[in-house]
């Protein structure tokens, strides 16, 4: 199924898809999938911060450089699923702002939270049993997906292959399981990269530190970059070297061999 705002024309040469799973009966978790031309070397999952539309992540409305870093991830060889949350896509509504969509998060957080993480967990079942190519997926997520990129790592570490979390929102009183600094304590078998900024209204330079010290992971790096909270081209980069390193089925990586 084609979506009317991306298709294969969009990502050409490259090859969009939507697809429905359905982890139970009666249950279904919309998901855009992004495949390389030739053979896939890897999958990454890629989750997008609050957005009505989870479209927008992967193109270039509201995100900027979201088209690039997927773009990018193509290039490498890998392809992306992209899942649409509870309340976000074809599942939410068109709210007024995004304080208003960030509202009506936070007033159901915990059922959002478990909810979403169990659909996470189920997406990376799936993928080792019908798309896997011998190695687990990686995983990128920005602001919301990147906190939920660590909640991954924290619960799911022995079945991802590194996880990216760019422009996390890191609160000053973490008060709920689903804080990154009560989360990062419990993530110690997976590589984590931490990119911030420093002009993030949502995260300070400070609290992102934090979070990094509390990571009780060996491979871990933290990059801070000069910008608010949003996709910058200064991040793909570093960000593309760092996991190419860790996404043994990149084509560079199998091209070095």
């Amino acid at each position: 199924m084609t979506s009317p705002i991306l298709n294969n024309d969009f990502f050409h040469p490259h090859n969009y898809e939507k697809h429905y799973l359905q982890p139970e009966p009666g249950k279904q978790i919309p998901v855009h999938m992004l495949k390389p031309k030739g053979e896939i070397r890897g999958w990454v999952i890629s989750l997008h911060g609050i957005t009505d539309k989870t479209e927008n992540w992967l193109s270039i409305d509201a995100y900027g450089f979201g088209l690039s870093i997927h773009r990018a991830f193509l290039q490498e060889g890998w392809a992306v699923i992209a899942p649409e949350y509870m309340d976000h896509g074809e599942r939410g509504r068109v709210y007024p702002d995004f304080m208003s969509h960030f509202k009506a998060i936070l007033q159901k957080w915990d059922q959002f939270y478990d909810h979403t993480l169990s659909e996470l967990k189920f997406i990376i079942d799936y993928l080792a049993h019908h798309q896997s190519n011998g190695q687990n997926p990686g995983v990128f997520g920005f602001s919301l997906g990147g906190l939920l990129s660590l909640a991954l790592a924290s619960i799911q570490g022995q079945m991802i292959s590194c996880a990216v979390s760019c422009a996390c929102p890191v609160p000053d009183n973490p008060i709920d399981a689903g804080s990154p600094q009560i989360i990062a304590p419990k993530i110690d078998n997976v590589p984590v990269l931490l990119l911030a900024a420093d002009r993030d209204v949502h995260s300070s330079v400070e609290l992102n530190r934090k979070v990094f010290e509390l990571l009780k992971s060996q491979d871990k790096h933290l990059m801070i970059f000069s910008a608010e909270h949003q996709m910058v081209p200064e991040y793909i980069p570093p960000c593309l070297a760092w996991m190419r390193e860790r996404m043994k089925g990149s084509r560079k990586h199998i091209k070095e061999q």
